[in-house]
């Protein structure tokens, strides 16, 4: 029960957080004095990201951008007065001031917007402008700060999850190859074939982006270390990934100009289907093994498959018929040991 609660606080975190927060944040401002304490919750709402290091930073731009735009708006507004010509000629001046410092977009927008509201309000509103920084600040800071310590963001499953989906999508290619050959390599088929090994590439982009965020979201985590290290281990799999990809794309543009090439004999397409089968396999047998680092039971692992035949050179490959058969033969042959030493 307590398991699943926890579950559902994680899962809609940012909802209850962004009201948590943005309730404090308003009472906060009003003990500091500040007649205009929606700006405080104001600054919650935007400040609060995805992950704590894009809370952080957007936080400091808005800080940063806010105190620009009303210290520059203080000094200016009473010669230029304020009208449409006024404003934009006060927004031109400063975002090409703050362009031309290197700022990104996000300090440019909260200088003119804190141009905008203190021109606005200034004549009207004496304390906007002091409020405006102090609340900022406050909204701010209570947004990083519980975005850190309650409930922080951690990507760290999900990451682990796409590296499994992605390891059986990379094994389910090697199975329609098997079938592929064991069907007669029909170009037709051949080709749809690779064009599918190919989409592989974005799906595997996919799954190293998924890392990189994971990554980012414990940067600022307090209590992490078991996540951190766990990722660590999983990420340093990602390589293997990258070898299998490339050998699938190779092995399959081998057997289809071998097919195409009418040197391809029955026996041929019998035996490298059963040794595709038995490369997905393997790689079954990886994932599942690699699967207990997360349990922290891993080298206690016994494979469900025997693939120690991929490891020698099958009888059919030791007198080739021909220099072209040889050169297909011993091109597959090798990515298979290759194959083998990746995936370990």
């Amino acid at each position: 029960m307590l398991k699943r609660i926890h579950h559902f606080l994680y899962r809609t975190a940012i909802v209850w957080k962004m009201a948590a927060a943005s309730a404090i944040s308003w009472e906060a401002a009003k003990l500091a004095g500040s007649t205009h304490p929606y700006l405080a919750p104001l600054s919650v709402i935007l400040c609060l990201q995805v992950t704590v290091d894009k809370s952080l930073l957007f936080g400091i731009q808005r800080i940063l951008g806010t105190i620009a735009g009303v210290l520059f708006t203080v000094y200016i507004a009473p010669y230029v007065g304020m009208n449409a010509w006024s404003l934009g000629l006060l927004i031109l001046v400063s975002a090409a001031l703050i362009h031309g410092i290197g700022f990104d977009k996000v300090v440019i927008n909260q200088v003119a917007l804190s141009i905008l509201l203190v021109l606005y309000f200034q004549g009207r509103d004496p304390g906007y402008t002091g409020d405006r920084i102090r609340d900022t600040v406050i909204g701010c800071a209570v947004a990083i700060v519980i975005h850190i310590f309650v409930f922080p963001p951690n990507f760290t499953k999900q990451a682990i999850e796409d590296l499994y989906t992605y390891t059986d999508r990379l094994t389910d290619r090697f199975r329609r190859v098997s079938q592929w050959l064991n069907n007669g390599c029909a170009p037709a088929a051949g080709i749809m074939i690779q064009n599918d090994a190919r989409s592989l590439f974005d799906e595997l982009q996919q799954t190293i982006d998924q890392f990189s965020k994971a990554e980012k979201s414990l940067q600022y985590h307090p209590f992490v270390q078991k996540s951190r290290a766990l990722l660590q281990q999983y990420h340093g799999q990602l390589i293997h990934l990258k070898q299998g990809y490339a050998h699938l794309t190779g092995m399959l543009r081998t057997l289809s100009e071998w097919s195409s090439s009418g040197r391809m004999t029955t026996e041929d397409r019998t035996l490298w289907g059963r040794r595709m089968h038995a490369i997905a396999e393997h790689l079954h047998n990886w994932k599942q093994n690699i699967m207990l680092l997360e349990q922290g039971k891993s080298g206690y692992f016994t494979p469900a498959a025997d693939v120690s035949v991929l490891e020698t050179m099958p009888a059919a490959l030791a007198l080739p018929a021909s220099s072209e058969d040889a050169r297909f033969a011993f091109a597959l042959h090798n990515d298979t040991l290759q194959l083998l030493q990746d995936f370990k």
